[in-house]
């Protein structure tokens, strides 16, 4: 689950699959960092991220944004911090 509070904005993201996110509360925005575009997101939006597109999300001023999901399959690079003798866990 990502949890960001009012005015609080994600990394710039990308992925080497498909992400889906739904808005579990809270409103914000999608920004598309190749495009320059911004989708606004209210609770019960679903968005889907293609494959090698840069985003980020942003939340409101007046509230937090709570997003639940992710790429699929999972970014191994969100993992690469989580070894065992040199494997990924």
């Amino acid at each position: 689950m990502l949890d960001l509070k009012p005015n609080d904005q994600t990394i710039a993201l990308v992925h080497p699959s498909d992400s889906a996110y739904y808005v579990a509360s809270g409103s914000g925005v999608i920004a598309d960092l190749n495009s320059g575009e911004r989708m606004p997101l209210v609770e019960g939006s679903m968005v889907h991220i293609d494959k090698g597109d840069h985003y980020r999300f942003e939340a409101a001023a007046t509230a937090g944004l709570k997003l639940i999901g992710g790429p699929c399959p999972a970014d191994p690079q969100l993992y690469a911090h989580l070894t065992t003798a040199g494997e990924v866990v």
